[in-house]
């Protein structure tokens, strides 16, 4: 967007503004648009390199993590359904024990990713609101060109809170449908002691498992939700503040 501001005031004035990624003064003076090109792409390059490499690399693990937490569930839910009766194993009860204690280990890896990564989650969540207000506020007061990049800002502040509310969502669907797998089991064909491993599931799959704010918020689409209809409730405050100041 700061290039194509530029590009559009070299177009239409005599005197080029210069714009780049980051609001901040270049080290030399520009006196040609070539300088300007070398300048930018150093912009560019560093920014990008730093943003990817400390920002959006903590977001990256935890959604590929929490996918591939979410793509384990589904495959003990396909266990549970495909479980075949056989006298022997009725008996034992070998193959729904081992889904049990994958069960259990896959519950204990959620709640781990959690402790991990609930700082991160918190800080999202916590200022995301606030920061899409404030590139919508600047958005309705400014004129022309800025008022896109404001808005890209803040479209690109909510696509970020979306790539993680949609695995947690994803991650809280795949666990509560393990008790719904664990229900169209065959289970009132097998043994006690089976049905009684059939229970255990049941029972702790029916608290779905979530990803947290610190245990302020949990992560999902309902979330991300609330995090828009937060910020245009602050947008709404502060513009209606911001029109009283212009009649007084």
């Amino acid at each position: 967007m700061p290039l194509l501001v530029t590009i559009y005031s070299i177009n239409t004035s005599d005197t080029a503004q210069y714009e780049f990624p980051v609001q901040v003064y270049f080290f030399c003076w520009l006196t040609s648009h070539y300088q300007y090109a070398l300048a930018y792409s150093y912009f560019a390059f560093t920014c990008t390199a730093i943003h990817m490499c400390i920002y959006i690399s903590c977001d990256f693990v935890l959604v590929a993590l929490t996918f591939d937490v979410s793509a384990l569930l589904t495959l003990l839910q396909n266990d549970l359904r495909n479980i075949v009766h056989n006298k022997d194993r009725d008996e034992s009860c070998d193959d729904i024990r081992s889904i049990v204690v994958t069960h259990q280990k896959l519950l204990r890896l959620t709640k781990r990713l959690d402790d991990i990564f609930g700082a991160v989650i918190f800080t999202q969540v916590s200022f995301s609101s606030v920061v899409i207000c404030c590139f919508g506020f600047l958005s309705v007061i400014d004129n022309g060109l800025p008022v896109a990049r404001n808005l890209t800002a803040a479209l690109g502040i909510m696509f970020a809170i979306f790539i993680l509310a949609y695995p947690g969502q994803l991650l809280a669907d795949t666990s509560s449908g393990v008790a719904s797998a664990a229900y169209e089991c065959l289970w009132y064909n097998r043994s006690v002691k089976f049905q009684k491993y059939i229970a255990i599931i049941l029972a702790r799959a029916q608290k779905p498992c979530f990803l947290t704010a610190m245990g302020f918020a949990e992560l999902t689409l309902a979330m991300f939700s609330r995090v828009l209809s937060t910020s245009w409730s602050y947008l709404s405050l502060l513009n209606q503040m911001y029109q009283d100041m212009e009649l007084d």
